[in-house]
């Protein structure tokens, strides 16, 4: 079209020359005449954005998180930062926030904590200048990083800070708030804060019913149901449970649903089902593996070595912690804390020296990882196993520094 075909009738071939030499910007009026003339959304010619930029991203993006679910990571990682540079290119922050949260995603299930912790990082700045729950799920995914390294504290002040940010802004947004108070339940538990957790979790019950992300409800019931055992509410953590898995395979979320087997079988195996946790841990296994989630696959394994042990068959036990130990990076130290503590156990009897070393290695790892109370029931193991080989001395140190441990956080 030449300047004088996009103008008539409604305005001037001249007119139309000095927008395009830059020295005269139109009116709102004028651009809407332009864009019917040109066959173009108005948005698209104030922006240069195609008019389905942002929801082929975004269904870009849900695609991505499922393939990283699933397992096929390099895939996820590259369709993440080709949508990072796609959206920093149009000047889209949320959604270049999101594709560099996806990235990190993928990073974080590869085991290189530190770089998804950078692109955390990254995510939160892009939108540092936007409202505050733009910035929570960044926040609350390098929390979840940091608890992995043994970062417990810090994970919870970034939690909080969030949270206090939300509550000063008066930005009382349901989804933001039942995420940050899901990912405090697991950060305030793991620290032996459990009035906090529970505090948490009643508030991320209330908001629940008025939320609209079914990832983040399918979330907030994994980590409740662990807050429901420790009051003693078995039947309530189940519920939460089953509702948590009927989420995230709505998603089509494979990694997330190994997940909810895995803490299904924790609560089976705690209250003497044995069978039926070995069953939940075998098909936690079996979807961790598929998923190409090594840590979360020790994870199970390390599960199953116990129930091993407690029926008596310590060889197969110890044969899965060694193949535990070996999907194991030294930065995780609060999965190798709970290999050496079974390891340690398995021990108990037989070889009281080597079961010393292990649980000191546990205690060891416990404390590094700021695992307060891991660290005080190993301890106790420990004294009880000093106790038994007549080691009063070391026995009573054992059994103090656990004791000491936990009225610190009293």
């Amino acid at each position: 079209m030449s300047q004088r075909e996009l103008a008539e009738p409604g305005y001037t071939h001249a007119y139309v020359s000095t927008i395009e030499s830059g020295k005269r910007d139109p009116s709102r009026a004028a651009v809407e005449y332009f864009a019917v003339r040109l066959g173009r959304d108005v948005d698209e010619l104030l922006t240069g954005r195609p008019p389905d930029l942002i929801p082929r991203i975004e269904l870009e993006l849900r695609e991505a998180r499922r393939a990283a679910s699933a397992g096929e990571l390099d895939e996820a990682m590259a369709t993440c930062e080709r949508l990072a540079t796609q959206a920093a290119e149009y000047e889209i922050p949320r959604l270049r926030s999101k594709a560099l949260q996806g990235a990190g995603l993928c990073r974080e299930l590869r085991g290189d904590l530190d770089e998804a912790i950078r692109l955390y990082e990254e995510a939160e700045a892009v939108v540092r200048h936007e409202p505050a729950p733009l910035k929570v799920e960044a926040i609350a995914a390098r929390a979840r990083c940091l608890q992995m390294k043994g970062e417990n504290r810090t994970a919870i002040y970034a939690l909080e800070q969030v949270l206090e940010a939300l509550e000063q802004e008066g930005l009382m947004d349901p989804d933001a708030l039942v995420r940050v108070h899901t990912s405090l339940v697991a950060a305030y538990f793991e620290e032996g804060a459990y009035k906090r957790a529970s505090a948490s979790a009643e508030s991320a019950l209330s908001l629940a019913p008025r939320t609209t992300n079914p990832e983040h409800q399918a979330n907030m019931h994994l980590n409740v149901a662990r807050m429901f055992l420790a009051q003693g509410r078995a039947q309530d953590a189940h519920s939460s449970l089953r509702r948590a898995e009927d989420l995230f395979r709505e998603l089509d979320l494979l990694q997330e649903v190994a997940r909810c087997h895995h803490a299904r079988g924790y609560i089976c195996s705690r209250q003497g089902e044995l069978d039926q946790a070995r069953q939940e841990f075998t098909r936690a296994v079996e979807g961790f593996e598929q998923a190409q989630a090594p840590i979360m696959v020790a994870r199970s394994t390390t599960e199953l070595a116990r129930l091993e042990r407690l029926q008596g068959d310590v060889n197969s036990a110890e044969k899965h912690l060694h193949e535990a130990r070996e999907l194991l990076q030294d930065q995780d130290v609060f999965d190798l804390g709970e290999v050496y503590r079974e390891l340690g156990l398995c021990y108990f009897t037989s070889d009281p020296a080597r079961a010393e070393s292990h649980l000191r290695e546990a205690a060891g790892l416990f404390k590094t990882a700021d695992q307060h109370v891991e660290f005080a029931a190993t301890s106790r193991m420990l004294g009880d196993l000093l106790l038994e080989q007549g080691s009063t001395e070391a026995a009573v140190e054992a059994f103090r520094l656990g004791i000491t441990t936990i009225e610190e956080r009293l």
